[in-house]
């Protein structure tokens, strides 16, 4: 009897052998967890501090590039296009869009009917990175005109650019 006494108390020990490794796994195993999480905040962080060591990882991170800022050009055709569109207003087909002056902050563009029988002329400025129609139609007065829509004195009397920008 004294002989299982014996194998009784090992078993003990090696129960509470095995009892202490799960835990200490265990715990091995919930710190990687807790830190790889705390790494992966780390990145996603947006102001890492000067002091903050490097994170190394397995997959490539991506980083954000930033969007292309659209030309003045682009952005003016964009502004027509969503004033016609706001108005229900399509040019007809075959109408064109000449960009005839742009200089800081100011431009004008002018426009034919497809059939060249018509058209006219749209003045627009820039404020706060947005390009927006101060005026759209014919039989200006170039002389008047300019200064009271606030363009500089003379704007619309010489056309410095005939490019066409975007036809319908």
């Amino acid at each position: 009897m004294k002989h299982l006494s014996n194998e009784r108390g090992a078993l003990q020990v090696l129960a509470l052998i095995l009892v202490l490794v799960l835990v200490a796994v265990v715990g091995v195993a919930v710190y990687n967890v807790s830190k790889s999480h705390q790494k992966a905040t780390e990145v996603a962080s947006t102001s890492p501090s000067a002091s903050a060591s490097p994170v190394t990882s397995a997959s490539p991170t991506a980083t954000a590039t930033p969007a292309p800022t659209p030309s003045d050009q682009e952005q003016i055709v964009a502004a027509l296009k969503a004033h016609y569109a706001s108005n229900g207003q399509t040019p007809k087909a075959g109408s064109k869009f000449t960009l005839c002056r742009l200089e800081n902050g100011y431009a004008i563009v002018g426009y034919s009917v497809g059939s060249g029988a018509g058209g006219g002329e749209v003045w627009l400025k820039k404020s706060q990175g947005t390009w927006a129609i101060a005026w759209e139609g014919q039989n200006y007065n170039p002389a008047t005109q300019a200064s009271s829509l606030g363009f500089p004195q003379g704007f619309g009397t010489s056309c410095t650019s005939n490019t066409v920008i975007f036809t319908y």
